[in-house]
């Protein structure tokens, strides 16, 4: 399992939240976990771009295994972003990594392919611009990634933020879905627009404004599942209303599963109504684990973000 490890960077007024990524394991089906390292670590740099002084960031890592005639490759997608001390992060230094590795301990040392956006300046050297692979995705940013592979190709799904001279608009993103066959080196691999697994119509439905935090998993079943966060525009964090298993019903062409009325087919739903406003953080699943559908419940103050996993039992 890998997540999110928020914690302060210098001191005084130049102190600033940033986001390492650590990796845990579990032995008996998730009911413990051990840690075993941080795979990207905040760092003290400078944006390539303004020569302003800042630190990385790492979050929202998707993590999967595939199963080879010579072993388990691992692959990875992640969050990556520049954040200037006591003005946040900048949004136009978001981008994607990703990478192999032949185990998940040394997914934090293998070299990684950067995948761009529209407002991605060329000093961060993304070796593919995901924005520029078709119209309906030019002026998107991105973030959120979830990865799974299947049928020889490696999926990827990613969180469009389309933004104004106003600010974000929420009620305009979607979820894309992109893919590559992972032969070579990452930084060389051919990725393709396949289209919107999701848009804001199916965010509303789902009770939000934009579905965040995709992950991609199978259910019991052999089921393919999106799981999302339904999330509305908050006034420090975004207001997540909690997670929600939907059917996929296609990758390609990318298709939520309906059922005869035309409504999504909901697998799961969780829900953390103790929690407002920001609610809870996001869920991950796997058919295998004991723990079910597991989310992150955290709990925002002045100057305060406590996280914990729970397992919700559900198995869809």
């Amino acid at each position: 399992m890998a997540y999110s490890w928020p914690h302060i960077s210098g001191t005084g007024a130049v102190a600033t939240v940033t986001v390492d990524s650590h990796l845990a394991h579990s032995d008996d089906g998730g009911r413990t976990w051990l840690f075993d390292r941080a795979l990207w670590r905040s760092q003290a740099e400078r944006d390539p771009t303004t020569g302003e002084a800042g630190y990385s960031n790492h979050e929202a890592v998707s993590l999967y295994p595939r199963q080879t005639a010579n072993g388990v490759v691992w692959y990875s997608a992640r969050l990556r972003y520049f954040t200037r001390p006591g003005s946040g992060f900048k949004i136009g230094t978001f981008h994607l990594r990703v990478a192999q590795a032949a185990s998940p301990l040394s997914l934090g040392d293998a070299h990684e392919g950067i995948l761009g956006g529209a407002l991605t300046p060329k000093e961060w050297q993304a070796d593919t611009s995901l924005s520029g692979l078709a119209r309906e995705v030019n002026g998107c940013t991105w973030s959120d990634p979830g990865i799974l592979f299947t049928n020889d190709r490696l999926f990827l799904a990613a969180q469009c933020m389309l933004f104004s001279p106003q600010g974000e608009l929420y009620d305009q993103e979607f979820v894309a879905l992109f893919a590559t066959q992972p032969e070579g080196p990452v930084s060389s691999w051919k990725w393709s627009y396949l289209g919107k697994l999701s848009n804001a119509q199916d965010a509303k439905e789902l009770g939000g404004k934009s579905l965040f935090q995709t992950d991609l998993a199978h259910a019991r079943d052999g089921r393919l599942l999106a799981i999302f966060s339904p999330s509305m525009e908050g006034e420090r964090l975004e207001a997540h209303t909690g997670c929600v298993a939907v059917e996929v019903a296609s990758l390609n062409p990318p298709m939520l599963a309906r059922d005869g009325e035309g409504r999504l087919t909901i697998r799961a739903r969780v829900t953390a109504s103790d929690l407002a406003p920001q609610g809870p953080g996001a869920c991950g699943y796997d058919a295998s684990s004991e723990t079910g559908i597991v989310i992150m419940r955290r709990n925002v103050g002045p100057g305060r973000l406590i996280g914990a996993l729970y397992q919700t039992g559900l198995r869809p």
